[in-house]
């Protein structure tokens, strides 16, 4: 094996000796594994926040001064989700790929560091970045082709209908809702689905 570690055996273990080595191995090496997540994490929520501002947003969703018209705010809207997405994506993995690779080595008794456990992925880093700008793209290229005119068509016949029965809103905003739930369900199950 290489490194400084001793190395060490793999052993059967049950589900409750598998969670004590997990919380003994967090408890161990707390401080490395909130090192590495607060790397990308910090400046990846302030590279948001930077988009955020220079796209006419505010952090919370809603429209600055210079975003007067809807139209203007919805696209806006979709290229922060965009954008969010992106980013998130990319700090996600890159925090995800950090720990599994830092804790598989602490568990087998290598030394790790914060900045080893980050160049111990560094030659996965295309791929990473790839896999989420693809994925990003697909999601968001579904969401604009499928779910938006989805919603609205629904939205219009089940308007129509309510107008017929007497309660449009109510028929209009529940159809909506069920549209959005479904092609959410959908989505995840596409997100899964690319995991695997």
């Amino acid at each position: 094996m290489e490194g400084d570690g001793s190395g060490r055996d793999l052993i059967l273990m049950s589900l409750g000796d598998i969670f004590d080595e997990a919380f003994e191995l967090y408890k161990t090496n707390f401080r490395l594994f909130a090192g590495i997540v607060a790397l990308v994490q910090a400046p990846g929520l302030a590279v948001y926040d930077w988009l955020a501002y220079m796209i006419g947003v505010e952090p919370g969703g809603t429209p600055t001064a210079g975003s007067e018209t809807p139209l203007n705010f919805t696209g806006t809207t979709a290229l922060l989700f965009f954008l969010f997405v992106l980013v998130w994506g990319i700090v996600s993995l890159l925090q995800n790929g950090t720990l599994t690779w830092a804790i598989s080595r602490r568990y087998l008794g290598y030394p790790v560091s914060v900045i080893g456990a980050y160049r111990g992925i560094l030659p996965m880093l295309p791929r990473i970045l790839t896999t989420t700008f693809l994925l990003t793209a697909i999601l968001v290229g579904i969401f604009i082709v499928v779910a938006f005119p989805a919603t609205i068509a629904v939205g219009m016949i089940a308007g129509l209908a309510g107008v017929a029965f007497g309660n449009a809103a109510v028929v209009a905003g529940l159809a909506v809702f069920g549209v959005l739930l479904v092609f959410g369900l959908l989505m995840g199950a596409v997100v899964v689905w690319l995991a695997l």
